[in-house]
């Protein structure tokens, strides 16, 4: 495509607006899901690694870890605050991780002895959360225990990893589910990896890799971010339902030349 030609330089500038709307909100993980998926999309489409493209993303690295981090700071007050000459930003002294661990083992100090397992609650409120309250009036507001009014007096959102959110609905066994789950959704994507015959594959995978990653921290996560890839897999259909005979035979010649590299790589399905 090249870098400097007028459509990639478009979409570009169409990718930092959009990702300083997201950076408003101060959620990080989507801001890592987006350029984090196409980094590793750029990865994926190259023939070899060289030198040069470890340099770049180990640059590319650190750089979204910075950025994440400037999100954090400038949470509470906004990103117009980098203009501002009298704006009040607590700058952090070293990368801010979540406490996960640590709400996971309150919650384990408080489930089942003091609060029953919500079981099947949980599952059904985060495959709800889609369906708009306009709808659905009714619409459970929690999934029958709040980890920030019971942890944190209320007033906080708490994120607990899916491991939590699994104790949660049914102590160790509910993680032993999950955790198979998890495990036959990442086969999938590498099965979808092996099998992919060029950049659709590989945006697919590297969006659906974030999308696990992401869930690892909240099943919520998993099912919010996936709407990118159900939106790509939507527009791809309706791109290529009627490709001409010829034009087919050229696409899928060309998208084999380039992903044959990938599944012949020792570990390519990472």
């Amino acid at each position: 495509i090249g870098w400097i030609k007028p459509a990639t330089l478009l979409g570009g500038v169409l990718t930092l607006c959009m990702a300083a709307f997201l950076a408003q909100s101060g959620a990080r993980s989507i801001i890592g899901q987006v350029f984090g998926g196409g980094f590793l999309v750029w990865l994926l489409a190259q023939r070899t690694f060289r030198p040069k493209i470890v340099i770049i993303a180990v640059v590319s690295g650190a750089a979204l870890l910075l950025a994440m981090q400037g999100m954090l700071e400038h949470r509470g007050v906004g990103l117009g605050a980098v203009f501002a000459k009298d704006s009040e930003i607590e700058h952090e002294q070293h990368f801010h991780v979540d406490d996960n661990f640590l709400r996971l083992c309150q919650v384990m100090q408080i489930i089942p002895e003091n609060h029953p397992y919500v079981y099947h609650k949980y599952v059904v409120w985060v495959l709800i959360r889609p369906i708009p309250r306009v709808f659905w009036p009714g619409k459970p507001v929690d999934p029958g225990f709040d980890p920030g009014a019971e942890l944190a007096g209320g007033g906080a959102s708490l994120s607990l990893s899916a491991v939590g959110e699994l104790y949660m609905s049914g102590g160790f066994l509910a993680i032993l589910a999950g955790g198979w789950l998890f495990g036959r959704l990442a086969g999938m994507l590498v099965d979808l990896l092996r099998k992919s015959v060029g950049d659709n594959g590989f945006i697919i995978y590297s969006f659906g890799v974030f999308s696990l990653f992401l869930g690892m921290r909240s099943s919520l996560a998993l099912m919010l971010v996936n709407y990118a890839i159900v939106a790509w897999l939507m527009l791809t259909w309706f791109v290529t339902r009627n490709p001409e005979p010829e034009k087919r035979v050229r696409l899928r010649e060309s998208a084999s030349s380039r992903s044959s590299s990938i599944r012949e790589q020792p570990g390519s399905g990472m």
